[in-house]
């Protein structure tokens, strides 16, 4: 029975050993049983089984077993005058090796140990050579290469004679760490030379060769000979995949061909050096923190050429060797930061230092949306990065940044309620006397404001106003509180705010003033859109005056316009239904109802050719819609002084430009009107038949829209000027141009 035991924990062993089945947990485990229900059974186990079984329990981590085995063995090659040598020897070895891999022992632990190995009297010259080799490893890893260098020396001359009875060993390992030694001292001539004498004498199969080859590649970066490196880097890669110098081949190919500006090549080999490092073993030279380091490396490379995307590809990559807990803060600073800048850039000119400008709807949607996802980003990577230094008991003021960074980029990507969670934390956690703590409360507001939170966002900003610290956050709050007032329906509480910053009775601001120029076309907007004509017309004409580069200019001079034709209408209402007025005041009115559609039709004329100008791509649905209510207000003003020939061209040109529109409909009403008013019957008729034409083709719900512009008084004149059923009998309707 104790035979048969052993014989199938042999069989599992070498079906593992080849390839038949997996070498995992499981089955290392079922041959551990096995040996040891033999051994209980009472068979003396030969020299190979125990070193099967000390294999066994190496991959199932239980050294203290694996120690036993070797005591075993240690009796046994005692007992054998030496034929269990070299069993024993290896499995000492591998014993040695995966000590060495245990972080808890120190450098002089690991340095002990080695020398204890070589103390061994029954190791061979191979295993004397392992061991040196190990120890000189050791030192170099320890930062230690002039003293890595001068052991390696002394070893090398000492194993000399022994190399003559030994045809088959080699010291390519050791000429190739005695290379490295020099090339970490910063002697590449010498380092050079012993790693060309390690290729020398190294066969074309020795897993050391890669490493050599690693170090060349490393001595060619050095010289700026990139593509000698990546051609060293990719024998490597090629030819020595199952070694432990594939992973360093594979890390120094990525980075020259970054270097070289083939980053695809270098992501995809980063991505294989991130996969490897995941699932194999740890390493002492490359580590996850050592890759990592390796990309934001490549990041802060590539950063200064623009290329903001590529940069950020790197550090995102950098974030995937760790688990989600353990990514280093400096790598979720970095990925935050360049994704903002990335959002910022792609919103070019319409982004400036004071946030972003009226220029941005102009932007197509796809950027815009590219620039939110971007900011988006940003604002999750703050908020870790603010998370991480907490746990990782670090500044409270790189926290507190980094918390405002976040709810700044929520709030750029079009999240304000994530902004107002950590603008209100801040708050919470900061002291009274923080130096951000007013631009906090004015993010806060703003943020409020979005959310249609309005009597909380006036909250916010009534205490900036009343803090006379707040600066600027204070100034810039009387705008923002002004619609705030708008929405909560307190206009008269608006209009006193901003009439009371531009008479100087808050804030102290003078007419140069960004604050007080924001008051001035605020209000301005406030009377236009309350029907205080006058009063909209004065502060309107004074921005205009003196704000002539405003990119809000267009709409301030489209309300100026609008603001004067509506108040020659309120005239004429005046004129129509005021009897008490005297033929001087009504002459009077008249005038003053004249200058203004004069003016007010100048100025549509330049609305409309500004918008004309601008490239289409710029043209939104907004700059469309303020486009086709100019050109069709200026065609009304030349019909409402009377210019009937002037307003059939305007009303003809709003037809044709906007034909699929209902406003083409008004414009094709109001032609009849005005030949109805210059007594032409023939081209009344003909207007008339036009406009029930294209009146026909439109879809009914067309009429539904918040803009429709059915002006009630023109459907009026048209019936007046043309009765159901009155239309000329010779009209062809097949024969009309729509």
């Amino acid at each position: 029975r104790a035979r048969f035991h052993a014989l199938v924990g042999d069989w599992i062993y070498a079906t593992m050993d080849a390839g038949q089945i997996k070498r995992d947990q499981e089955h290392a485990e079922q041959v551990n049983t096995y040996y040891a229900d033999a051994t209980e059974l009472g068979l003396i186990m030969s020299a190979p089984r125990l070193e099967r079984w000390a294999n066994v329990l190496l991959d199932l981590g239980r050294l203290d077993g694996a120690r036993e085995r070797l005591e075993e063995l240690d009796a046994l090659d005692l007992a054998s005058s030496g034929e269990a040598r070299p069993y024993r020897n290896r499995v000492l070895r591998r014993l040695i090796e995966r000590t060495l891999k245990d972080d808890d022992l120190s450098f002089d632990d690991n340095l002990a140990l080695l020398d204890d190995y070589l103390n061994d009297p029954r190791l061979r010259l191979k295993d004397r050579i392992w061991a040196i080799a190990r120890k000189a490893e050791l030192r170099l890893e320890d930062g230690q290469p002039a003293v890595a260098r001068d052991h390696l020396i002394v070893d090398m001359r000492r194993l000399d004679r022994e190399y003559a009875d030994h045809e088959e060993l080699h010291p390519g390992e050791l000429y190739t760490l005695l290379g490295r030694a020099y090339f970490d001292l910063g002697d590449s001539e010498n380092a050079a030379f012993h790693l060309d004498r390690a290729l020398s004498v190294l066969r074309d199969t020795d897993a050391v060769r890669g490493d050599a080859l690693v170090l060349l590649g490393n001595l060619a970066v050095e010289q700026d000979d990139l593509e000698l490196a990546v051609d060293r880097y990719s024998t490597v890669v090629d030819t020595f995949h199952a070694t432990r110098s594939y992973l360093p081949g594979l890390l120094g190919r990525a980075e020259v061909r970054s270097m070289l500006g083939h980053h695809d090549l270098s992501m995809a080999d980063y991505a294989l050096v991130t996969e490897r490092l995941l699932r194999g073993e740890p390493r002492r030279d490359i580590t996850p923190a050592r890759v990592a380091q390796s990309l934001l490396d490549r990041h802060n490379a590539v950063l200064p050429t623009g290329r903001l995307d590529i940069a950020l590809a790197y550090a995102k990559q950098a974030e995937t060797i760790f688990r989600s807990d353990d990514v280093p803060v400096d790598v979720l600073a970095i990925i935050a930061r360049t994704s903002e800048a990335l959002a910022r850039r792609t919103l070019g000119d319409t982004w400036t230092e004071d946030g972003p400008t009226p220029a941005m709807a102009d932007l197509p949607v796809a950027v815009r949306n590219e620039a939110r996802l971007a900011f988006e980003q940003a604002a999750k990577y703050y908020k870790r990065h603010a998370q991480a230094v907490v746990l990782a008991a670090g500044s409270d003021e790189v926290w507190a940044y980094s918390l405002r960074k976040s709810a700044e980029t929520y709030d750029l990507a079009g999240r304000p309620d994530l902004a107002i969670e950590l603008l209100d934390e801040y708050l919470e956690r900061r002291s009274t006397e923080d130096g951000a703590r007013n631009e906090v409360m004015y993010r806060l507001a703003r943020a409020l404001q979005a959310e249609l939170r309005f009597a909380d966002a006036a909250t916010w900003y009534q205490k900036l106003i009343d803090t006379s610290e707040a600066g600027r956050f204070a100034t810039e709050s009387f705008v923002p509180l002004a619609r705030c007032y708008l929405a909560l329906d307190r206009p008269r509480d608006a209009e006193t705010l901003l009439q009371r910053v531009l008479d100087g009775k808050l804030g102290a601001l003078l007419p140069d003033a960004e604050d007080y120029q924001d008051a001035m076309i605020e209000l301005g907007r406030i009377r236009y859109e309350s029907g205080d004509y006058v009063g909209a017309m004065e502060l309107l004409s004074e921005a205009r005056k003196r704000y002539p580069d405003d990119p809000r200019m267009l709409t301030v001079m489209f309300n100026l316009a609008d603001s004067q034709r509506r108040y020659a209408n309120q005239l004429q209402d005046t004129i129509d239904n005021d009897a008490t007025l005297t033929p001087a005041d009504r002459a009077m009115l008249r005038q003053r109802r004249l200058d203004a559609l004069v003016e007010s039709e100048a100025l549509f004329t330049d609305v409309v050719a500004a918008y004309r100008a601008m490239p289409p791509e710029r043209r939104n649905r907004s700059a469309e819609a303020t486009l086709r209510f100019a050109s069709l207000y200026r065609a009304d003003t030349a019909f409402a002084r009377g210019a009937y020939q002037e307003a059939v061209e305007l009303y003809d040109g709003v037809a044709r430009e906007f034909r699929d529109h209902p406003s083409s409909i008004h414009a094709l009403i109001q032609i009849v009107n005005c030949y109805a008013a210059l007594g032409d019957d023939a081209q009344k008729l003909a207007a008339h038949e036009r406009a029930t034409y294209r009146l026909a083709q439109m879809p009914d719900d067309v009429f539904d829209e918040p803009d429709a512009l059915l002006d009630r008084k023109a459907w009026e004149n048209w019936l007046r000027n043309l009765p159901i059923g009155m239309q000329s009998a010779s009209a062809n309707t097949d024969s009309i141009s729509p």
